[in-house]
């Protein structure tokens, strides 16, 4: 009886444990398509080139670079070409806002933004439910992302999806590899210095 107890409970967990792996294995597909089918096949390379230049000052070779006041200051900086196709992401889900790239630490997601922020803790983009979730911003933010502070909301997925990994900032030469982030929304893209 305790054995049949026992191979029971053996069988429930496993169950369970194949749930799981069927939710984390569907909210990553279903993101590595996004990134596939709605972002620019030189995106990488463009950011990589984008900040050396940056970190070295200078301007990236081949570049049509822009005027602008920055710190009251004016700077040059390169053209850059906006690899997110925002048209055919907001046929899919209306509710995006943007598109998140760390690339350090290889995350590339869309951000959305709802009146609340309950609905995509475990809402893909896509609308499925998952325990995934999507990238969300904070509903009390402006969605051109003008605001002092924005807060985007992510989960911190075992699998090492969604924020999983944004840890491994903590190690060094993590942080050396890249020292920025990238926000690109359909009017602008921002550049952002990690400091902290």
């Amino acid at each position: 009886l305790l054995m049949l107890a026992a191979l029971a409970v053996f069988c429930f967990s496993g169950y369970q444990l194949y749930g799981f792996y069927r939710e984390y294995k569907a909210g990553t597909d279903e993101y590595s398509g996004l990134a596939n089918d709605y972002t620019g096949e030189d995106e990488t390379e463009d950011l990589a080139a984008l900040e050396e230049a940056d970190d070295q000052a200078q301007s990236v070779a081949g570049r049509e670079l822009v005027t602008v006041v920055e710190n009251g200051q004016e700077v040059s900086l390169p053209v850059m070409n906006n690899p997110i196709n925002f048209a055919e992401l907001s046929s899919v889900n209306s509710d995006i806002v943007g598109w998140i790239r760390i690339r350090a630490l290889d995350i590339s997601y869309p951000v959305v933004q709802t009146e609340d922020n309950d609905y995509y803790l475990h809402t893909t983009f896509e609308g499925a439910s998952n325990i995934a979730g999507c990238i969300f911003m904070n509903c009390y933010n402006k969605p051109d992302f003008t605001d002092q502070n924005t807060i985007i909301y992510g989960h911190n997925m075992r699998n090492g999806s969604m924020f999983g990994t944004l840890s491994d900032f903590q190690d060094e030469e993590v942080y050396n590899k890249s020292k920025y982030f990238w926000i690109f929304t359909p009017d602008f893209i921002y550049q952002y210095r990690i400091f902290s």
